[in-house]
Protein backbone atom coordinates (compact mmCIF):
# COMPACT_ATOMS: atom_id res chain seq x y z
CA UNK A 1 0.00 0.00 0.00
CA UNK A 2 1.04 3.25 -1.12
CA UNK A 3 1.59 6.41 1.62
CA UNK A 4 3.54 9.35 1.20
CA UNK A 5 6.72 9.72 3.46
CA UNK A 6 6.67 12.49 6.20
CA UNK A 7 9.34 14.62 7.67
CA UNK A 8 9.81 14.49 11.41
CA UNK A 9 7.11 17.66 12.01
CA UNK A 10 4.68 15.22 10.17
CA UNK A 11 4.12 17.47 6.95
CA UNK A 12 5.18 16.57 3.20
CA UNK A 13 8.66 16.83 1.74
CA UNK A 14 8.58 20.06 0.00
CA UNK A 15 10.48 19.45 -3.61
CA UNK A 16 11.88 22.59 -6.14
CA UNK A 17 10.52 20.16 -8.79
CA UNK A 18 6.78 20.02 -8.43
CA UNK A 19 5.99 17.47 -9.80
CA UNK A 20 2.12 17.77 -10.42
CA UNK A 21 1.74 15.34 -13.65
CA UNK A 22 3.32 12.64 -14.27
CA UNK A 23 2.64 10.76 -17.94
CA UNK A 24 2.86 7.24 -18.47
CA UNK A 25 2.23 6.03 -22.33
CA UNK A 26 0.68 2.04 -22.57
CA UNK A 27 0.71 -0.07 -25.66
CA UNK A 28 -1.53 -2.43 -24.08
CA UNK A 29 0.92 -5.03 -22.77
CA UNK A 30 1.76 -5.93 -19.01
CA UNK A 31 4.99 -5.38 -20.63
CA UNK A 32 4.61 -1.33 -21.22
CA UNK A 33 2.85 -1.78 -17.41
CA UNK A 34 5.99 -2.41 -15.30
CA UNK A 35 6.26 1.46 -15.43
CA UNK A 36 3.48 2.10 -13.67
CA UNK A 37 4.31 0.95 -9.90
CA UNK A 38 7.30 3.42 -10.62
CA UNK A 39 5.07 6.37 -11.75
CA UNK A 40 2.78 5.23 -8.51
CA UNK A 41 5.94 5.64 -5.82
CA UNK A 42 6.78 9.06 -7.15
CA UNK A 43 3.48 10.02 -7.86
CA UNK A 44 2.49 9.28 -4.26
CA UNK A 45 5.38 11.11 -2.55
CA UNK A 46 4.82 14.25 -4.75
CA UNK A 47 1.36 13.91 -4.34
CA UNK A 48 1.18 14.39 -7.94
CA UNK A 49 -1.46 12.91 -10.65
CA UNK A 50 -1.00 10.24 -13.25
CA UNK A 51 -1.94 10.25 -17.10
CA UNK A 52 -2.25 7.34 -18.87
CA UNK A 53 -2.36 7.46 -22.44
CA UNK A 54 -2.41 5.42 -25.56
CA UNK A 55 -1.98 6.25 -28.46
CA UNK A 56 -3.92 5.20 -32.05
CA UNK A 57 -1.69 4.97 -34.96
CA UNK A 58 -4.63 5.00 -38.12
CA UNK A 59 -1.56 3.81 -40.45
CA UNK A 60 -2.44 0.62 -41.93
CA UNK A 61 -6.64 0.92 -41.43
CA UNK A 62 -8.64 -0.29 -44.02
CA UNK A 63 -8.84 2.54 -47.06
CA UNK A 64 -12.84 2.81 -47.45
CA UNK A 65 -13.45 5.58 -45.16
CA UNK A 66 -16.87 3.66 -43.56
CA UNK A 67 -14.44 1.25 -43.00
CA UNK A 68 -11.66 3.05 -40.89
CA UNK A 69 -14.21 5.05 -38.68
CA UNK A 70 -15.66 1.79 -37.80
CA UNK A 71 -12.07 0.76 -36.94
CA UNK A 72 -11.51 3.82 -35.55
CA UNK A 73 -14.24 3.83 -32.90
CA UNK A 74 -13.89 -0.24 -31.94
CA UNK A 75 -10.37 0.44 -31.13
CA UNK A 76 -10.94 3.91 -29.54
CA UNK A 77 -13.91 1.73 -27.64
CA UNK A 78 -10.93 -0.64 -27.15
CA UNK A 79 -9.00 1.51 -25.82
CA UNK A 80 -10.22 3.87 -23.46
CA UNK A 81 -11.82 0.37 -21.51
CA UNK A 82 -8.07 -1.13 -21.17
CA UNK A 83 -6.87 2.33 -19.77
CA UNK A 84 -10.27 2.60 -17.24
CA UNK A 85 -9.58 -1.07 -16.13
CA UNK A 86 -5.85 -0.07 -15.21
CA UNK A 87 -7.33 2.92 -13.47
CA UNK A 88 -9.36 0.67 -11.54
CA UNK A 89 -6.22 -1.55 -10.56
CA UNK A 90 -4.55 1.22 -9.28
CA UNK A 91 -7.26 3.15 -7.06
CA UNK A 92 -7.25 0.21 -4.32
CA UNK A 93 -3.61 -0.01 -3.80
CA UNK A 94 -2.83 3.95 -4.08
CA UNK A 95 -4.34 7.20 -3.63
CA UNK A 96 -2.54 8.61 -6.71
CA UNK A 97 -5.09 10.39 -8.87
CA UNK A 98 -5.67 8.94 -12.44
CA UNK A 99 -6.91 10.24 -15.16
CA UNK A 100 -6.68 8.56 -19.15
CA UNK A 101 -6.39 10.15 -22.50
CA UNK A 102 -6.48 8.58 -25.78
CA UNK A 103 -4.82 10.26 -28.56
CA UNK A 104 -4.68 9.95 -32.46
CA UNK A 105 -1.34 9.77 -34.89
CA UNK A 106 1.87 9.27 -35.07
CA UNK A 107 2.80 8.06 -31.32
CA UNK A 108 6.12 9.77 -31.10
CA UNK A 109 4.42 13.07 -31.64
CA UNK A 110 1.40 12.98 -29.97
CA UNK A 111 2.97 11.84 -26.47
CA UNK A 112 5.61 15.07 -27.10
CA UNK A 113 2.88 17.44 -27.96
CA UNK A 114 0.50 16.11 -25.27
CA UNK A 115 2.96 16.77 -22.70
CA UNK A 116 4.02 19.78 -23.32
CA UNK A 117 0.55 20.87 -23.67
CA UNK A 118 -0.27 19.07 -19.93
CA UNK A 119 2.43 20.55 -18.77
CA UNK A 120 3.80 16.91 -17.94
CA UNK A 121 6.54 16.88 -15.49
CA UNK A 122 7.62 13.42 -16.03
CA UNK A 123 7.06 10.28 -18.53
CA UNK A 124 7.37 6.83 -17.26
CA UNK A 125 7.84 4.28 -19.50
CA UNK A 126 9.33 0.92 -20.54
CA UNK A 127 11.92 0.31 -23.01
CA UNK A 128 9.77 -2.06 -24.86
CA UNK A 129 6.23 -3.51 -24.92
CA UNK A 130 4.62 -5.81 -26.88
CA UNK A 131 0.89 -4.51 -26.75
CA UNK A 132 -2.13 -5.90 -29.03
CA UNK A 133 -3.13 -2.44 -29.26
CA UNK A 134 -0.77 -0.80 -31.47
CA UNK A 135 1.47 -3.25 -32.75
CA UNK A 136 4.05 -3.08 -29.88
CA UNK A 137 4.76 0.63 -30.59
CA UNK A 138 6.44 1.07 -27.28
CA UNK A 139 9.81 0.14 -28.03
CA UNK A 140 10.98 2.66 -31.51
CA UNK A 141 8.53 5.56 -28.92
CA UNK A 142 11.31 5.02 -26.49
CA UNK A 143 14.09 5.36 -28.35
CA UNK A 144 12.40 8.55 -30.45
CA UNK A 145 11.40 9.85 -27.23
CA UNK A 146 15.30 9.64 -25.65
CA UNK A 147 16.30 11.65 -28.52
CA UNK A 148 13.47 14.43 -28.79
CA UNK A 149 12.01 14.81 -25.15
CA UNK A 150 12.59 18.12 -23.72
CA UNK A 151 11.00 16.16 -20.01
CA UNK A 152 12.98 13.84 -18.00
CA UNK A 153 11.82 10.60 -18.97
CA UNK A 154 12.03 7.72 -16.47
CA UNK A 155 12.57 4.06 -18.68
CA UNK A 156 11.77 1.10 -17.45
CA UNK A 157 13.48 -2.30 -18.19
CA UNK A 158 10.39 -4.43 -17.97
CA UNK A 159 10.38 -8.07 -16.77
CA UNK A 160 8.29 -11.06 -17.70
CA UNK A 161 4.96 -11.75 -15.61
CA UNK A 162 2.70 -9.23 -14.85
CA UNK A 163 3.64 -5.45 -12.86
CA UNK A 164 2.10 -5.50 -8.80
CA UNK A 165 0.73 -2.25 -8.14
CA UNK A 166 1.03 -2.61 -4.86
CA UNK A 167 5.08 -3.02 -4.68
CA UNK A 168 6.80 -0.44 -3.95
CA UNK A 169 10.11 -0.02 -6.10
CA UNK A 170 13.20 1.09 -4.63
CA UNK A 171 14.73 4.43 -5.57
CA UNK A 172 16.93 4.99 -2.78
CA UNK A 173 20.46 4.97 -4.16
CA UNK A 174 20.68 7.08 -7.19
CA UNK A 175 24.06 6.99 -9.70
CA UNK A 176 24.67 10.16 -12.02
CA UNK A 177 27.42 9.04 -14.01
CA UNK A 178 29.02 12.39 -15.41
CA UNK A 179 31.56 13.46 -18.19
CA UNK A 180 33.11 16.98 -17.10
CA UNK A 181 30.72 18.41 -19.82
CA UNK A 182 28.32 21.21 -18.52
CA UNK A 183 25.67 19.81 -20.90
CA UNK A 184 26.19 16.60 -18.85
CA UNK A 185 25.51 18.47 -15.68
CA UNK A 186 22.10 19.20 -17.06
CA UNK A 187 20.94 15.77 -15.42
CA UNK A 188 21.58 17.60 -11.73
CA UNK A 189 18.80 19.52 -11.88
CA UNK A 190 15.54 17.01 -12.52
CA UNK A 191 17.20 13.91 -10.77
CA UNK A 192 18.05 16.48 -7.55
CA UNK A 193 14.77 17.25 -7.81
CA UNK A 194 13.37 13.70 -7.75
CA UNK A 195 16.20 12.84 -5.44
CA UNK A 196 14.65 15.10 -2.77
CA UNK A 197 10.66 13.84 -3.62
CA UNK A 198 12.43 10.47 -2.60
CA UNK A 199 15.00 10.97 0.10
CA UNK A 200 17.70 9.52 -2.50
CA UNK A 201 21.45 9.34 -1.87
CA UNK A 202 23.53 10.60 -4.78
CA UNK A 203 26.92 8.90 -5.95
CA UNK A 204 28.72 10.47 -8.51
CA UNK A 205 31.10 8.74 -10.80
CA UNK A 206 33.62 9.37 -13.43
CA UNK A 207 34.87 6.69 -15.86
CA UNK A 208 38.14 7.96 -17.22
CA UNK A 209 39.78 6.10 -20.12
CA UNK A 210 43.07 4.71 -19.52
CA UNK A 211 45.86 7.04 -20.03
CA UNK A 212 43.24 9.90 -21.13
CA UNK A 213 43.43 13.17 -19.04
CA UNK A 214 39.68 13.66 -18.63
CA UNK A 215 39.73 18.17 -18.90
CA UNK A 216 37.59 20.26 -17.18
CA UNK A 217 35.67 20.33 -20.70
CA UNK A 218 36.24 17.49 -23.19
CA UNK A 219 34.36 19.17 -25.52
CA UNK A 220 36.92 21.94 -26.24
CA UNK A 221 39.87 19.82 -24.36
CA UNK A 222 42.68 18.70 -26.41
CA UNK A 223 43.16 15.17 -25.11
CA UNK A 224 46.16 14.61 -23.20
CA UNK A 225 47.84 10.92 -22.22
CA UNK A 226 48.59 10.68 -18.00
CA UNK A 227 49.04 7.87 -15.99
CA UNK A 228 45.64 6.38 -14.61
CA UNK A 229 46.28 7.56 -10.76
CA UNK A 230 46.54 11.43 -11.90
CA UNK A 231 43.60 11.07 -14.32
CA UNK A 232 41.34 9.78 -11.79
CA UNK A 233 42.61 12.46 -9.31
CA UNK A 234 41.89 14.93 -11.68
CA UNK A 235 38.39 13.16 -12.07
CA UNK A 236 38.12 13.08 -8.24
CA UNK A 237 38.95 16.98 -7.89
CA UNK A 238 36.15 17.75 -10.69
CA UNK A 239 33.75 15.63 -8.73
CA UNK A 240 34.40 17.00 -5.64
CA UNK A 241 33.73 20.91 -6.97
CA UNK A 242 30.30 19.16 -8.70
CA UNK A 243 29.70 17.76 -5.44
CA UNK A 244 30.07 21.06 -3.13
CA UNK A 245 27.53 22.75 -5.71
CA UNK A 246 24.94 20.19 -5.59
CA UNK A 247 25.15 20.20 -1.89
CA UNK A 248 23.64 23.41 -1.98
CA UNK A 249 20.75 22.46 -3.42
CA UNK A 250 19.87 18.63 -1.24
CA UNK A 251 20.30 17.82 2.21
CA UNK A 252 21.50 14.23 1.62
CA UNK A 253 24.64 11.82 1.54
CA UNK A 254 26.79 12.19 -1.78
CA UNK A 255 29.25 10.63 -2.42
CA UNK A 256 31.72 10.90 -5.24
CA UNK A 257 34.28 7.99 -7.31
CA UNK A 258 36.24 7.76 -10.51
CA UNK A 259 38.01 4.74 -11.87
CA UNK A 260 39.40 3.94 -15.04
CA UNK A 261 37.78 1.59 -17.90
CA UNK A 262 38.07 1.06 -21.19
CA UNK A 263 34.25 0.39 -21.77
CA UNK A 264 32.70 3.27 -20.60
CA UNK A 265 28.87 2.43 -20.49
CA UNK A 266 29.49 -1.33 -19.54
CA UNK A 267 31.33 0.50 -16.78
CA UNK A 268 28.17 2.48 -15.69
CA UNK A 269 25.83 -0.49 -16.16
CA UNK A 270 27.61 -2.87 -14.32
CA UNK A 271 28.10 -0.83 -11.17
CA UNK A 272 24.22 0.44 -11.49
CA UNK A 273 22.66 -2.89 -11.53
CA UNK A 274 25.22 -4.17 -8.88
CA UNK A 275 24.53 -0.99 -6.29
CA UNK A 276 21.84 1.22 -7.19
CA UNK A 277 18.52 1.59 -7.78
CA UNK A 278 18.86 4.66 -10.40
CA UNK A 279 20.88 5.31 -12.81
CA UNK A 280 20.62 9.50 -14.01
CA UNK A 281 22.29 10.43 -17.18
CA UNK A 282 22.25 13.36 -19.87
CA UNK A 283 21.78 12.66 -23.60
CA UNK A 284 22.52 14.59 -26.37
CA UNK A 285 20.44 11.84 -28.59
CA UNK A 286 19.79 14.03 -32.47
CA UNK A 287 20.02 17.79 -30.87
CA UNK A 288 22.51 18.74 -32.92
CA UNK A 289 25.20 19.02 -30.68
CA UNK A 290 28.59 17.18 -30.73
CA UNK A 291 28.68 13.91 -28.89
CA UNK A 292 30.04 14.10 -26.42
CA UNK A 293 30.62 10.77 -23.54
CA UNK A 294 27.43 10.45 -22.50
CA UNK A 295 26.02 11.06 -25.63
CA UNK A 296 27.04 8.35 -27.55
CA UNK A 297 27.09 5.98 -24.58
CA UNK A 298 23.59 6.83 -23.25
CA UNK A 299 21.91 4.16 -25.49
CA UNK A 300 24.26 1.39 -24.24
CA UNK A 301 23.44 2.36 -20.83
CA UNK A 302 20.22 2.15 -21.22
CA UNK A 303 20.23 -1.37 -23.27
CA UNK A 304 22.57 -2.68 -20.57
CA UNK A 305 21.26 -1.63 -17.39
CA UNK A 306 18.26 -3.76 -15.70
CA UNK A 307 17.55 -0.85 -12.82
CA UNK A 308 15.37 2.44 -14.12
CA UNK A 309 17.07 5.10 -15.97
CA UNK A 310 16.60 8.67 -15.42
CA UNK A 311 17.17 10.28 -18.97
CA UNK A 312 16.80 13.87 -19.77
CA UNK A 313 18.43 15.68 -22.66
CA UNK A 314 20.11 19.18 -22.28
CA UNK A 315 19.32 22.11 -24.93
CA UNK A 316 21.93 24.20 -26.81
CA UNK A 317 20.74 27.14 -24.22
CA UNK A 318 20.84 25.26 -21.32
CA UNK A 319 24.02 24.18 -22.08
CA UNK A 320 25.76 27.30 -22.83
CA UNK A 321 24.07 29.00 -20.06
CA UNK A 322 25.13 26.62 -17.37
CA UNK A 323 28.90 26.92 -19.00
CA UNK A 324 28.28 30.50 -18.86
CA UNK A 325 27.35 30.54 -14.87
CA UNK A 326 30.36 27.97 -13.95
CA UNK A 327 33.14 29.67 -16.13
Amino acid sequence: MYTASRTASGTNRESSLNIRRILVPLDGSTFAEHALPYAMRIAAEAEARINLVHVHDPHGEPERLADAQAARSQGEQRARAYLESIGKQISPVSPVPVDVTLLQGRVADCVLDHAKAADVDLIALTSHGRGPLSRYWLGSTTDELIRRSAVPLLVVRPTEGDPDFAHEPPLKKVLIPLDGSAFAEQILEPVASLGTVMNAEYELIRVVRPDYDPGPDPFFSTPQHVPDEEAEALALEYLGNVRDRLAKRVSTTIKVDAFSNANTAQAIADIGNRRFDLIALATHGKSGLSRLMLGSIADKVIRGARVPILVYRPTDSEGQARASRNS
